[in-house]
């Protein structure tokens, strides 16, 4: 099973509700997913987690969060043009509609994470963070996910949160998880 961003946090849920079932499950694969903030070791040692600002945005997710969306709009508008998904040049109502799509969006995977508390499953995981992360902090480069799982395997690949799942570093991310998969067939067949 796997999953990027945030659907390596739904990833982790499934794989944990599959092996308390007693289903196989033989590996996790994150793509540069964050736990929640409440469940992440640096906000229970009373520091803040910084999950937005990682993933190139000028404020955290809880922050944004907060904000009203009149606020939020040109937090989101450079996140929108960093990404390449909207230029200076689009036309207004495209821009207007891209933006409301992506406010919709933020609100539900933040409020998805907010009422999400992960929990302890035997499971090893491959997490692949990439290589270009606009803002360094000093959490842990398993992103706090070891004291939810068996065991972490931190690999970096090319680019930033988003550019590492698209061309041309989407080659070198699909070869990474090929490797991983190898493996973990060759340790279950061991």
């Amino acid at each position: 099973l796997g999953g990027w961003s945030l659907g390596g946090v739904m990833a982790a849920e499934v794989a944990r509700q599959l092996v308390a079932a007693g289903e196989p499950v033989e590996r996790l694969l994150l793509i540069d997913s964050a736990l929640p903030e409440a469940a992440h070791p640096a906000t229970a040692q009373g520091r803040t987690f910084h999950a937005g600002m990682e993933y190139g945005l000028d404020v955290d997710l809880q922050a944004l969060a907060r904000m009203s969306p009149e606020e939020q709009l040109p937090f989101l508008w450079q996140h929108a043009r960093r990404l390449g998904i909207v230029d200076d040049r689009a036309p207004e109502e495209l821009a207007n509609r891209i933006l409301a799509d992506l406010r919709m969006l933020f609100a539900h995977h933040v409020s998805l994470c907010e009422r999400y508390r992960p929990q302890w499953c035997p499971i090893d995981v491959v997490l692949f963070r990439p290589s270009e992360v606009p803002l360094r902090t000093d959490e842990p480069a398993d992103r706090g996910w070891s004291q939810f799982t068996r065991s972490v395997e931190v690999r970096v690949v090319p680019g930033h949160h988003h550019s590492m799942v698209a061309q041309p570093h989407a080659v070198v991310l699909a070869a990474a998880i090929d490797e991983s998969l190898a493996e973990a067939a060759t340790t279950a067949g061991a």
